[in-house]
């Protein structure tokens, strides 16, 4: 199978793909992608590629000329430069919407040339799991309008779930398991779909493993054990600090450095995994020295670690 005709099957699937809108202003991100490479990032499984094809169905409504191109499709690998190749196939007009962009090659190189060149005819809209399209690098600096993608807010999970609680008290005692099971269980898209409460834990800890060993582990090079340690204790703890960490670590025979600890900390706060936040101080000093709060990035990471 050519290039051509895996472009053309992803883009056929994006406009036939039924999907729930997310309370997303899609046409501002359309036309925020005119002027400046949208970036859209966020944990994995959050809806990124499903903002992707609304927006491909979007600008098909509108008249416009798009395409949705998902590039971390395995039989890509063989093709040499499938940016490139997408261009050619697509042409240097419209809008190119390439899902995991940083599954290919140079791809910030190619971002950077492919916005100056054609920035007046080509829109660029890209999404990745990695946390590089919110800090982007030298090349793509002042280039990127970087849009962080969540799991689902309360609202959109009772738009999902196909909630409307009336106000009475059996609509506020709806509203009220809903907001348990919301707490407990998260606000991924799939698993709020999924029917089956065994299935929805067992995709969370799918997503849980995924998260660790992909964008973690496998990047950090850090052994996956001594990440899910990390990711447990950081959840649990009331606030997070890189020498309790560290002294809790070796207290269970984790063979570890300080430096391993806050190259974790960065790698899971730029995974989406765990959210850092600083106490509130007008003063530098206090905000970098006073213990963190971590924060998972979806609730029902704490129900998958802990049960």
């Amino acid at each position: 199978m050519s290039s051509s005709d895996i472009f053309e099957e992803w883009d056929t699937y994006a406009l036939r793909r039924k999907l729930i809108e997310r309370k997303i202003n899609l046409d501002a991100i359309a036309d925020s992608a005119k002027r400046k490479i949208v970036g859209m990032t966020g944990i994995r499984r959050s809806g990124k590629s499903s903002i992707l094809m609304l927006l491909r169905q979007r600008l098909a409504e509108r008249g416009e000329k798009a395409t949705y191109i998902n590039l971390e499709d395995t039989r890509l690998s063989s093709v040499h430069h499938p940016l490139d190749e997408a261009i050619k196939w697509f042409g240097d007009q419209g809008t190119l919407l390439l899902d995991e962009i940083t599954a290919a090659y140079d791809y910030e190189g190619w971002l950077a040339r492919t916005h100056e060149l054609l920035k007046d005819n080509l829109n660029l809209i890209v999404t990745s799991s990695q946390g590089s399209l919110m800090k982007p690098s030298k090349p793509l600096r002042g280039r990127v309008l970087p849009v962080q993608v969540f799991p689902l807010s309360f609202r959109e999970y009772l738009t999902f779930r196909e909630i409307s609680p009336e106000p009475t008290t059996a609509g506020r005692g709806e509203l009220e398991k809903a907001f348990h099971e919301y707490l407990r269980l998260g606000g991924f898209p799939e698993v709020c779909l999924t029917p089956n409460e065994t299935e929805k834990v067992t995709l969370l800890g799918t997503y849980l493993r995924d998260i660790m060993g992909l964008d973690i582990a496998e990047a950090s090079g850090i052994d996956l054990a001594t990440v899910k340690a990390f990711a447990e204790y950081a959840l649990q703890t009331p606030t997070f600090s890189a020498s309790r960490t560290l002294r809790h670590l070796k207290g269970l025979g984790y063979r570890i450095g300080k430096d391993r600890i806050l190259s974790l900390e960065q790698y899971t706060s730029m995974s989406s995994l765990i959210h850092y936040t600083h106490i509130f101080s007008y003063n530098i000093k206090d905000r970098a020295q006073y213990p963190r709060k971590a924060y998972p990035g979806d609730t029902g990471f704490v129900y998958a670690l802990q049960g």
